[in-house]
């Protein structure tokens, strides 16, 4: 039954197969006839936010609204609170962003000496370890990426070798624990310079989760001297990837 006070106007019902609709009308077509809803507070940072929320009882509760705290950022929050757990922030300019969306960015944090040389494939970030630039899903964990979120990954690798004496190239993966993974091969002729190779493509998961993970194989050389270039200061290695949709 219907509750009127002046702090509070609610309808709710507690019957079965019922459904309760609040409905804005305006059925004339003529000139800017229009229908609206309006929500709003007063002016100030202080005050609090025009929003509405969408609760499951005891279960969920999502909410979307103008954060007034927040620049007035218009944010869609897995919350009662506006700015609480974000799914989706747009400030007053438009720019849009989604802070959970899974994305990472992993460099190791230095050089690996002797790792490869003779098509022997060695693993990006073992034994010296990465550093996490970022990881908004937690994925990372050792070597390897798994992802949280079925969907279409976009995945990056970038591997720099030095200490080349006469390698003719390299062949660059990442490899996948479930879908396919992606290979990127250069060939050159024998040469002590440095060589870089890139990697990026995109994997669609519709399955369980699945990992991810690096290999950079030098070739031609006689035995396993190249370092694979690590350290944050100038990057010229690193795995990175994000959940396109």
């Amino acid at each position: 039954m219907p509750t009127n006070n002046s702090l509070n106007n609610a309808s709710s019902t507690n019957v079965a197969s019922q459904t309760r609709i609040l409905t804005v009308s305006n059925s004339n077509n003529s000139g800017t006839s229009a229908a609206q809803m309006n929500i709003s507070v007063g002016g100030g940072s202080t005050t609090g936010d025009p929003q509405t929320s969408y609760i499951v009882s005891a279960v969920d509760t999502w909410s979307m609204g103008v954060d007034n705290s927040d620049s007035d950022s218009f944010v869609i929050s897995k919350n009662a609170a506006l700015g609480t757990f974000n799914s989706q922030r747009i400030t007053v300019n438009g720019v849009n962003t989604f802070p959970l969306q899974p994305s990472f960015l992993a460099i190791p944090t230095s050089d690996r000496l002797n790792a490869t040389g003779t098509t022997t494939p060695a693993t990006v970030g073992q034994t010296v370890g990465y550093t996490v630039i970022f990881d908004k899903s937690s994925g990372i964990s050792g070597t390897e990426f798994s992802n949280t979120t079925p969907g279409q990954y976009m995945l990056m690798a970038s591997v720099t070798l030095s200490n080349c004496l006469i390698n003719t190239g390299a062949i660059l993966r990442i490899r996948a624990g479930g879908p396919r993974g992606l290979i990127k091969t250069i060939r050159r002729p024998a040469s002590s310079t440095d060589l870089s190779i890139s990697l990026c493509g995109i994997i669609s998961i519709t399955g369980p989760i699945s990992t991810f993970w690096v290999t950079i194989a030098g070739l031609g050389e006689s035995t396993a001297r190249n370092t694979i270039v690590g350290g944050t200061a100038d990057v010229k290695t690193f795995f990175a990837g994000y959940l396109m949709g």
